[in-house]
């Protein structure tokens, strides 16, 4: 179970090194499609400027009211009787539509928005778009075609009643989103399959197309190593050689960073091996990465590396080893907080061991 969480985090986490932090809390593509009224492709036309909810006093602030000509109704064409669509958007950081733009529409009900319902009950809007800007999902010629049958294919598992079947479809749709070469599209599946860790999203069949994406140096390091977390935790891959390729010291510094994080959950004695060593990497960046992996998953193991990385030069070693032997907790590595509380020559290293060993009393 332990084990199972801290894959479930790490693909979270790893969504947001894909993209920005605004990105990471976006919902997946298959919650936005669900939770959808109406689902559109459509090209936007006019974004006339913000309207003011009534009333509108000193300080208040409007909503974008969108214009689009609809391409095709994907979802909820009962409601449907034009062929153009006109919307207000509501949230924080909504996405910035511009004129010309194809792009996918996940619409409610306005009725369904408490502050926006007295718009509806004017009688001239009738959708909202919540779509903030980690949910725009732009139509272009390498996104459409995957894009597009993934929400088909979330759509058609909605009306599927056999478990298995359904399964399916919604295992069709993660590894055509997995490998449509698109890190954004990438991070959605990853995130669905973290946060429904029992449902086979992925399977043996599916390994040679998500191991052409592991090995590819061009894809998003952070979908590389959280596909790789996830592939190794249902058991379908060899893990080890691949998480010792991603941490080599030919792979660019910023993608190695991200990868000896994620490695901090790998299960493989090599590769605990490997972040050990980096400890004394020359960069401290990596070996202050390296400290931080070692104490992800509470390796007891790390605690007498991670005590000799308290004599690093650089203070952002020292403080993640502090924070990593907090983590583990055990009786040792808080035995060596303490020691360093007494005796370290560096009073802030004194300091921050002591604030550690006060948050694990």
């Amino acid at each position: 179970m332990l084990r199972t969480w801290l894959v479930c985090s790490l693909a979270l986490t790893l969504a947001a090194s894909m993209a920005d932090a605004h990105v990471y809390r976006a919902r997946t593509l298959r919650g936005l499609v669900a939770d959808a009224d109406l689902v559109l492709r459509v090209r936007i036309v006019s974004v006339p400027g913000p309207i003011q909810l009534p009333p509108a006093g000193p300080g208040t602030s409007g909503r974008p009211d969108v214009g689009a000509d609809i391409l095709e109704v994907l979802k909820g064409g009962e409601w449907i009787d034009a062929p153009r669509v006109r919307f207000v958007q509501h949230g924080h950081g909504v996405v910035s539509f511009a004129p010309g733009d194809e792009t996918l529409l996940f619409l409610h009900d306005i009725k369904r928005s408490r502050e926006l319902a007295v718009l509806g009950r004017s009688g001239n809007h009738r959708w909202v778009s919540p779509q903030e800007a980690g949910d725009e999902y732009p139509l272009d010629a390498r996104t459409r075609r995957p894009l597009l049958a993934a929400v088909r294919d979330y759509l058609a598992a909605e009306s599927i009643d056999d478990p298995a079947a359904r399964t399916a479809v919604l295992r069709r749709a993660t590894v055509g989103l997995l490998t449509a070469g698109d890190a954004r599209l990438g991070a959605s599946a990853l995130r669905d399959c973290a946060l429904a860790p029992e449902l086979p999203l992925l399977a043996r069949d599916d390994v040679p197309a998500l191991t052409a994406v592991l090995d590819d140096p061009s894809r998003s390091m952070g979908l590389r190593a959280g596909l790789l977390a996830e592939l190794e935790r249902r058991g379908l891959v060899d893990a080890a050689p691949r998480w010792l390729v991603l941490l080599s010291g030919d792979v660019a510094t910023p993608d190695r960073l991200t990868a000896i994080r994620a490695a901090g959950r790998a299960a493989d004695p090599a590769v605990r091996a490997r972040l050990v060593e980096l400890l004394g990497d020359p960069d401290p960046h990596v070996a202050a990465a390296a400290c931080s992996a070692l104490g992800t998953s509470g390796d007891t193991t790390a605690v007498p590396a991670l005590s000799t990385a308290l004599a690093h030069p650089h203070a952002t070693v020292r403080m993640a080893a502090i924070r990593s032997l907090g983590q583990i907790g055990t009786r040792e590595a808080l035995g060596v907080l303490e020691a360093t509380t007494r005796s370290h020559p560096d009073p802030a290293t004194r300091r921050r061991a002591g604030a550690e060993l006060r948050k694990r009393s």
